[in-house]
């Protein structure tokens, strides 16, 4: 279980791997498809649906949005690239999860 909190949002991940969100979701940082607030918490679809069937093993949250990796080390992130928090140099926004190429194994991209 690991939990990430930031200010007005909180993420979770539970024992098998499901990432649930609550709090303000204005940025899209909750990953639910919408940019609202969640009072209670809600289910970010589920590691077969959302995260190619991998479970999420780690969490983090930034100032706008959330970034979690899974199992075999994919790194997701959901929310506002707020100040190129992502280095894409895009400055997107959205509800929209993004996954990135590149794995994330012991703490050093691959």
């Amino acid at each position: 279980m690991a939990v990430a909190c930031r200010e007005g949002f909180t993420a979770v991940v539970r024992e098998h791997g499901d990432l649930w969100a609550l709090g303000k979701g204005n940025y899209g940082q909750l990953g639910l498809g919408i940019d609202a607030d969640q009072l209670l918490p809600a289910l970010v679809g589920g590691a077969d649906e959302v995260f190619d069937g991998e479970a999420i093993v780690m969490v983090a949250a930034g100032p706008k949005f959330t970034a979690c990796v899974t199992a075999k080390g994919t790194l997701w992130t959901l929310g506002s690239e707020h100040m190129d928090s992502w280095g894409t140099a895009t400055g997107s926004r959205g509800s929209a999860l993004h996954s990135w190429a590149r794995r994330c194994m012991a703490g050093r991209w691959q």
